[in-house]
């Protein structure tokens, strides 16, 4: 599958991704943009078929903690941190329309 990448699409994803891209930056943002798109798209053609998954590359086989319960933040503390609080949680902006 190739993806056509143009200005639209940029603005498209700038917009999704809540960024501004000034229209003096447009034509160099969009070849960038094109071409990651396009390096993403040519490992589709990498074989992996025989390739065993890798929870990560230098140590195969990590010593993981147990998955257990710890202490819970009272609401003040994350209050504190959060750039919009309420409601019992964190207030983020939609972005789905």
């Amino acid at each position: 599958m190739t993806v056509h990448v143009d200005q639209a699409l940029l603005q498209h994803v700038a917009k999704l991704a809540r960024i501004e891209v000034a229209s003096e930056q447009a034509a160099a943002t969009t070849a960038a943009f094109a071409a990651m798109v396009a390096m993403a798209e040519r490992l589709a053609d990498v074989e992996v078929g025989d390739l065993e998954p890798m929870q990560h590359p230098d140590h195969p086989y990590p010593d993981a903690r147990a998955d257990e319960a710890g202490a819970v933040l009272p609401p003040q503390a994350l209050e504190a941190n959060a750039p919009r609080f309420g409601a019992g949680g964190f207030v983020v902006p939609r972005v789905v329309e």
